[in-house]
């Protein structure tokens, strides 16, 4: 028998476990890796599936998840947030967070996506695409569709706005925020959305709560772009030819030759 999960068993599973969230009438709503990948982040995600429930509801929604035998509970992890793995392949999982643990609304801002897995990274929510007209100049995050086209699905993201209301004020937290601190994923956000820029500024910072707005300005301030015609720092440069040394590979080339 094949060691690889059969996609009919994974959508069925996947399918069980919509139906408890649509059964408390609670919106299947993403965040983590998974779900920034539909925001244009191209973040590196696994199988897992990390979901925003109401805090009453979490232990209601898990046992109610694994009650049908597909799914069952890895307590080897952080109790707080049950993950639920497939019995079939242990790879595909859910966990869910409650509201007051990652600091998202299930009741804020959410954009409706094509699927629960983002094989591929896309901005789905179009207005913030740093140039929608020239959209294949230069290295800019792919459309999924243009403005105005909704999904009629049941799986949902926060709005770019929503999370980085949630992740601005995690920053103030010592924690992480879904495996990475949430600093990462707003630099994430700046890198791949050009945040950074003039035109863009001015459709995120007026999008965010009037409270986060400074915080991000100054994460906007502070980011810096690296330009490859400017070639690596010295810094830089003297630690890559120790890696590369190490592993045989050419040495880093001066500004001169970097590609631009």
């Amino acid at each position: 028998m094949s060691d690889e999960i059969p996609d009919e068993d994974l959508h069925d599973a996947l399918h069980y476990a919509f139906a408890v969230f649509a059964r408390y009438d609670h919106p299947f709503m993403m965040a983590g890796s998974q779900g920034v990948r539909w925001m244009g982040v191209n973040a590196c995600a696994d199988m897992t599936l990390d979901v925003v429930v109401r805090s009453s509801l979490q232990q209601a929604i898990a046992r109610g998840i694994v009650a049908d035998g597909r799914w069952e509970e890895d307590r080897s992890e952080n109790q707080q947030i049950p993950r639920l793995s497939l019995v079939r392949d242990s790879c595909y999982s859910i966990r869910l967070w409650p509201e007051h643990e990652c600091g998202l609304s299930v009741d804020g801002e959410k954009i409706p996506v094509p699927g629960p897995f983002a094989w591929n990274t896309v901005l789905v929510e179009s207005r913030f695409h740093p140039d929608p007209i020239n959209r294949k100049c230069g290295p800019r995050p792919r459309l999924l569709s243009d403005g105005g086209i909704r999904f009629s699905t049941p799986f949902y993201v926060p709005s770019i706005p929503h999370l980085l209301d949630s992740l601005l004020e995690l920053v103030k937290c010592p924690k992480n925020y879904m495996i990475l601190h949430p600093e990462i994923y707003i630099e994430h956000f700046i890198r791949y959305l050009f945040l950074e820029q003039i035109h863009q500024r001015m459709k995120i910072l007026p999008a965010v709560t009037e409270h986060h707005r400074a915080a991000l300005e100054n994460s906007l301030n502070r980011y810096k772009r690296f330009d490859k015609s400017k070639g690596y720092s010295d810094e830089l440069k003297k630690m890559l030819n120790m890696v590369h040394k190490s592993q045989g590979s050419p040495a880093v080339p001066a500004a001169s030759n970097v590609n631009r």
